[in-house]
């Protein structure tokens, strides 16, 4: 049986475009101010929202569309963001504390200062994602992908990173006293100045193919070696 011939390239332009649009194209909430008074919020098309500074604890937004939006200083208390998409969106200085973010799409979030104590981040995905001096206290991120992801003097004690994935993450100058770090994969991390001697199923394993400094506090059971390949990636 002869082969069916293949459609030419210009048949696909008018489809590439049209994804290319669905993708980009600006929701009709850009720019602008949502309602103080809404907590509903499920499936909502919020693309690049201006939500700065608003009071929107204990909303509901999952499975909501929140690509690049403004969330910088708001309260988010309690909100509900399962399955919900956060691509590069800015939460700096904003109150996450016991939010439930299981399962949402959090690649290269910005949570430089924000508080994020209890909250709920298991499966939840945060490549690239920025945590400078964020308070990560009790949290979980139980399987969370946070490959590449950035920390920096943040506080992760008692969280839980139980089967996390930290591959090349920076941990930098953190704090993991009473962690729980059973199986999170931390190859290729860089854990300079991190206090590390609380942590709790931390074992040499896991140590020796990330990349430490001679700052990094180690707990007991840990011995330091003269030398740690995966610090030449970092150098």
């Amino acid at each position: 049986m002869p082969s069916r011939p293949s459609a030419p390239l210009w048949f696909y332009l008018p489809i590439v475009l049209a994804v290319c649009f669905l993708l980009t194209a600006p929701s009709a909430w850009a720019g602008r101010k949502i309602d103080p008074e809404r907590r509903d919020y499920r499936r909502a098309r919020l693309k690049a929202a201006d939500m700065s500074g608003a009071n929107l604890a204990g909303a509901d937004f999952r499975e909501a569309d929140l690509r690049t939006a403004d969330l910088a200083g708001a309260n988010l208390a309690g909100a509900d963001f399962r399955g919900a998409n956060l691509f590069w969106a800015n939460l700096r200085g904003a109150n996450l504390e016991g939010a439930d973010m299981r399962g949402a799409w959090l690649r290269r979030a910005d949570f430089t200062g924000a508080r994020l104590r209890g909250a709920r981040l298991q499966r939840a995905d945060l490549r690239r994602a920025g945590f400078g001096a964020a308070d990560l206290r009790e949290a979980d991120l139980t399987r969370a992908d946070l490959r590449w992801a950035y920390f920096e003097d943040c506080d992760l004690t008692g969280a839980r990173l139980v089967e996390a994935s930290l591959r090349g993450a920076a941990l930098i100058g953190s704090k993991f006293a009473g962690a729980d770090m059973k199986e999170a994969d931390i190859g290729g991390t860089s854990l300079r100045e991190s206090d590390l001697r609380g942590a709790m199923n931390l074992d040499q394993a896991q140590v020796d193919v990330a990349c430490p400094d001679e700052r990094t506090k180690f707990p007991q059971r840990i011995e330091r070696r003269e030398h740690y390949p995966a610090c030449e990636r970092w150098d």
